[in-house]
């Protein structure tokens, strides 16, 4: 990964350290009357540039009066380690020199991401330095392979032995031919092979080539001698000397063979540099982050079924929030790392810090459970620990694969983890030090939410590559279709992402999606295959139409926009973090209500529409008694339909000329005018002052916590403060008929907690 003192942040100083220090007049007939920097004083700009009628630069801010060139890095650097956007003090408040220097700094920016991007490439340039690398492991990888056969091989005959003599000979006889010619064609394919898989690409430098055959074929034909002593009875180590191999490579060869030579943090860093998504790559450095912490750089031949299950139960004491408490952020670039396991033993003080609070209260047993189990620091559940194993194993997979590792790979050990913390969780509880495992609860979306999705940029108009924010493009792939098809037709995530073009059907004359095991499919369960009818504003959306144009191009995929990464083949875990990306950007980001969460949502609406549990469970997939989905959704197709279509969001669809197809323009759940809140809260979660901003001006209640809130013995509200039946009242007298939006899910909680409060007159 390149830092900010790397390249980029060289290329300031170098380039821009006498940019505003040399200074003169500027020698035009303009009359800006600016400063410009003497030819001497810079390296790649020009003495002057015109500043007359010039187009204004699209990269300035102005702060406190002062010009500030702002550009974002482009996105695939980003990926590589450097920050989003860059920033920079232009040092005048002048505009017209602050756009010649903006310019300037335009050019300077642009060169150095350009000699970062090719430094970055996926094939580095084989240089002459390299090839060392890449005699060094052909000979490791071939005495390895002559290691494993001659000696941990099985016995042979004694005629199996005189062939492979024999053809060893041979071999040698063409060897010497070909050295005789300077023919080096035997080489090519093996430098070829070896030179990728360490990442290099081939040289344009025909003598680099050249250099690389030539020590190819020396190579593989001492190894030929090698193999001829070794059939005729030498040992490796014996006839590799004879070779005039060097011994440091017998060596490194019989690690190799016994898997030894690996470690976990070059298992981890190889994997880190295979991968492409770069959500997985987050996972990756996590997940090495804890191995390390648990196992240390240990041979990855040292770890196996026991020290795997030890990581995932070491793994299940760290909180959430571990590695976020360094006090690094954008101003501020030092901070200090706390190792994971200070991590654990500061979450367990805080436990206990708690528990010793608690018991001072003298509370009832199920009192103090309840403020205990809120209270304790939340630790990494079942599905984080569920990403440890799986890229850890994917680690194990990546060094095998392309590190040459040869040990055994890591087994499954998930059922065995289950088992031992469930033993574990006993112990602590026994022990009065139990943690805090929670799971998600997924709720169905709000109305509120529901709007904000369906109203926002991503249906309406959106920038390339900002889906939240408004634009003029409109894209119609996953990001579009998928939560549309989650909330009409309560589709998994995964059965949708996996749509091939054919699984999309018409059947007893009703369009419908077949979701079925096939060739590059999976479902859930056996109950998971079936029939979906496509609702009618999802045809008024003119998706048939879309799947019909989509047909007319390469692919077997619906959704070929989204791609599995190295480390799973899920594709929504894949889809997850990109439409979590949009929830935040349109502020309704809510872990109990997720993606997965509008499929929970189809089916508390068909609920409310009295539809029966067996039609319900059919459509989402779910097992039935005596039931076949496939068969019954089959059977059942065009009463099916009718139900799905009862499920109404009140989408108002219309013909868009400008994009050529139907699109959404708005979804009227409550039309309601809307007006922001926002709740400061105690530090129990509890509101403690609530501002809802509608009219001339905003509108605030201060709420005095009562003796059932945990807050209430460690606080003293100001004397303003309303008990919150009171501050309710005011707050609903205030609001009157409209509906409040919230920034975030905390305060949308608080604000309901406190509503519950208010006192009706029946």
């Amino acid at each position: 990964m390149f830092t900010e003192n790397q390249l980029l942040s060289a290329t300031y100083a170098a380039e821009w350290g006498g940019f505003f220090a040399d200074e003169s007049d500027c020698r035009t007939i303009c009359d800006t009357g600016r400063r410009t920097t003497p030819p001497a004083a810079r390296l790649r700009l020009p003495a002057h540039r015109p500043c007359c009628g010039e187009r204004p630069t699209l990269h300035l801010t102005r702060r406190g009066g002062v010009w500030h060139h702002r550009r974002r890095t482009p996105e695939p650097l980003r990926a590589l380690g450097l920050r989003t956007v860059r920033a920079i003090s232009l040092r005048t408040d002048r505009l017209p020199e602050a756009m010649v220097r903006a310019q300037g700094l335009d050019r300077v920016l642009e060169a150095a991401w350009e000699r970062i991007a090719m430094e970055t490439a996926s094939a580095r340039p084989l240089t002459p330095g390299a090839i060392d690398q890449i005699i060094d492991e052909l000979l490791v990888r071939e005495l390895a392979r002559m290691i494993g056969e001659h000696e941990e091989g099985l016995a042979r005959t004694r005629a199996e032995a005189d062939a492979a003599l024999k053809a060893r000979f041979a071999e040698q006889a063409a060897f010497r031919e070909e050295a005789r010619l300077r023919d080096y064609e035997r080489a090519k394919p093996v430098s070829a092979e070896i030179t990728a898989s360490l990442g290099y690409g081939p040289s344009p430098d025909a003598g680099v080539r050249q250099t690389l055959y030539a020590r190819t074929f020396t190579a593989l034909r001492q190894l030929n001698q090698t193999e001829v002593q070794v059939e005729e009875g030498a040992s490796v180590d014996e006839a590799a000397a004879s070779a005039n191999i060097a011994a440091a490579a017998v060596v490194s060869a019989r690690q190799a063979a016994r898997g030894q030579r690996i470690t976990v943090s070059q298992a981890f860093e190889k994997a880190l540099a295979v991968e492409k998504s770069a959500d997985n790559r987050h996972h990756i450095a996590s997940a090495m982050r804890v191995a390390l912490a648990a196992w240390g750089d240990a041979p990855l031949s040292a770890i196996g079924r026991e020290e795997f299950l030890s990581l995932l139960l070491f793994a299940r004491r760290l909180p959430i929030d571990h590695g976020r408490k360094h006090g690094r952020n954008r101003y501020k670039s030092d901070g200090v790392e706390i190792s994971k396991h200070d991590e654990i033993a500061r979450a367990d003080r805080q436990d206990a810090e708690l528990r010793a609070t608690l018991d001072a209260l003298e509370l009832q047993p199920r009192e103090r459970e309840a403020r205990l189990q809120a209270g304790l620091t939340r630790r990494l559940n079942e599905k984080t620990l569920k990403k440890v194993h799986s890229f850890v194993r994917l680690a194990f997979r990546v060094a095998r694969n392309h590190l040459g590792y040869a040990g055994p790979e890591l087994p499954a050990v998930l059922a065995d983890f289950r088992v031992r913390a469930k033993t574990a969780a006993q112990m602590e509880y026994e022990a009065g030090a139990d943690i805090a495992q929670r799971q998600r609860v997924r709720a169905s979306w709000s109305d509120e939410r529901l709007m904000a999705l369906f109203n926002s940029p991503l249906y309406r108009g959106h920038q390339p590559k900002r889906r939240h924010t408004a634009g003029k493009h409109l894209t119609r792939d996953s990001l579009y279709w998928t939560p549309l098809i989650a909330a009409t037709m309560g589709m998994r995530p995964q059965e949708i992402l996996q749509l091939r073009k054919r699984d999309v059907v018409r059947r007893n004359g009703v369009y419908a999606v077949l979701v079925a095991e096939d060739a590059g499919t999976t479902v859930k369960t056996e109950a998971g295959r079936r029939y979906v009818p496509v609702p009618e504003v999802l045809l008024k959306l003119g998706f048939i139409a879309w799947v019909n144009e989509k047909r007319r191009e390469d692919g077997l995929f619906l959704f070929d926009d989204i791609e599995p990464g190295a480390a799973s083949d899920r594709l929504s875990g894949i889809f997850g973090g990109r439409f979590t990306s949009i929830r935040k950007g349109l502020g309704i980001l809510d872990e109990n209500e997720d993606f997965y969460a509008l499929r929970r949502t189809f089916n508390s609406r068909l609920a409310a529409q009295d539809v029966k549990d067996s039609d319900c469970a059919a459509l989402l997939g779910h097992k039935q008694k005596d039931i076949t989905n496939l068969h019954y959704t089959d059977r059942e197709i065009r009463r099916l339909k009718t139900l799905v279509d009862m499920v109404n969001y009140h989408f108002e669809i219309a013909p868009n000329s400008e994009w050529g197809f139907p699109v959404l323009t708005g979804c009227r759940l409550d039309e309601r005018e809307k007006v922001a809140v926002t709740v400061e809260r105690y530090d129990d979660g509890n509101p403690m002052r609530v501002t809802i901003f509608g009219g001339d001006a905003p509108f605030s209640v201060t709420v005095a916590p009562v003796a059932s809130w945990p807050c209430f013995d460690a606080v003293t509200p100001p004397n303003d403060a309303l008990a919150p039946e009171a501050a309710a009242g005011a707050l609903i007298h205030f609001l009157g008929d409209r509906a409040v939006k919230f920034s975030d899910a905390e305060d949308a909680a608080a604000w309901e907690h406190l509503m519950s409060h208010a006192f009706v007159d029946d």
